[in-house]
């Protein structure tokens, strides 16, 4: 059994993929609650020496998942078999949610961008030279029915969204990337 360690495991799109795929998987989610900071990396790079998939989720308003993207790259880049999963946003892409105000702050939307364009370099490292590293895949997701946007319209379900990573999980694609 593949062991998966999940940044934001508490969280609505976390929660789901825990309860939809913790029998298929080990999974160890390290959050606030059980005292791991994502701004605080190496006590979680700790953990991910003895893990095979890395699902990088959790998220704040600073750089905090580009940063355990590259240091988690760092750790596992000779090991093809290891599988980093990044979690990103639309709002990362320039997207603006309906409802979002005109003012609202773009830390958040600037984070994810940071996270999406250090997925798209590992890719381009992939395409153009090396294919021997660990495989880095990215979901990016709009809005999604947790927390806030619960009940709004067109939010995605958190449960879609643990399926398609699940389904990334396993794809034969070595730096895959989708879009949801």
């Amino acid at each position: 059994m593949k062991k998966i360690i999940i940044t934001g495991g508490t969280g609505g799109i976390g929660s789901a993929f825990i309860s939809l795929f913790g029998s298929l998987y080990e999974i160890e989610s390290l959050s606030r609650s059980n005292g791991f900071y994502i701004h605080n990396a190496d006590p979680i790079l700790q953990k991910l020496s003895a893990a095979d998939i890395f699902i990088n989720l959790a998220s704040t308003s600073r750089d905090t998942q580009t940063h355990l993207l590259h240091r988690s790259f760092e750790m596992w880049k000779h090991d093809p078999e290891k599988i980093i999963l990044n979690v990103g946003s639309c709002s990362g892409l320039g997207f603006r949610f309906p409802g979002t105000p005109s003012d609202a702050p773009w830390e958040y939307a600037s984070s994810k961008a940071s996270l999406y364009h250090a997925f798209n370099q590992y890719l381009q490292q992939y395409i153009n030279k090396d294919r021997n590293t660990c495989q880095v895949k990215m979901i990016t997701v709009g809005l999604t029915d947790s927390g806030p946007n619960r009940g709004k319209p067109g939010a995605l379900s958190t449960d879609i969204v643990a399926c398609e990573m699940q389904r990334l999980l396993e794809s034969q694609y070595n730096h895959h990337s989708i879009l949801i």
